[in-house]
């Protein structure tokens, strides 16, 4: 079972939210690094790969599975 902050994490992954409007590569390779570092159980991490958009590109699931 997830925390609050834990789905709140995953909501906010899964929304893109992380990606950043302006296609700046830098700001969302932030986003992601941040998200990905308050991550803390891999049940986080197994729901953001399951729910992921793939309309972002494949970058954020080699991320997470490096």
């Amino acid at each position: 079972m997830l925390t609050k902050s834990q789905r709140e994490r995953v909501e906010y992954f899964l929304s893109d939210d992380w990606v950043d409007l302006g296609d700046d590569r830098e700001v969302t390779s932030r986003n992601l690094a941040a998200v990905l570092a308050a991550v803390e159980s891999p049940l986080e991490l197994h729901l953001m790969v399951a729910g992921f958009n793939w309309d972002t590109g494949a970058d954020a699931v080699e991320v997470i599975l490096a």
